[in-house]
């Protein structure tokens, strides 16, 4: 199923000469163009979540506590594969 959608002249004319660099359809262009552009949104959204939840002290408090108890826990250290005999 298709849909039209209405862009400005400017916009078509790029969608085609990009087409025809690339070598395929002007939908397939617009496509890419979308998707990398939804990509964007949702990494700029993950390192803005990131960046406050960095802000969290308790946040972080709980990461630390995380973070001591598998690399000195009872089972050794988690990331170096370590077992306590």
């Amino acid at each position: 199923m298709s849909t039209t959608i209405r862009v400005n002249e400017s916009v078509k004319d790029i969608l085609k000469i990009l087409a025809v660099q690339e070598g395929i359809s002007m939908q397939a262009i617009l496509e890419k163009a979308l998707d990398q552009y939804r990509r964007k949104i949702f990494f700029d959204n993950l390192k803005k979540c990131y960046a406050e939840m960095n802000l969290d002290s308790e946040f972080k408090k709980e990461l630390q506590e995380i973070d001591d108890y598998l690399n000195d826990g009872p089972v050794g250290n988690y990331w170096k594969n370590e077992e306590v005999e």
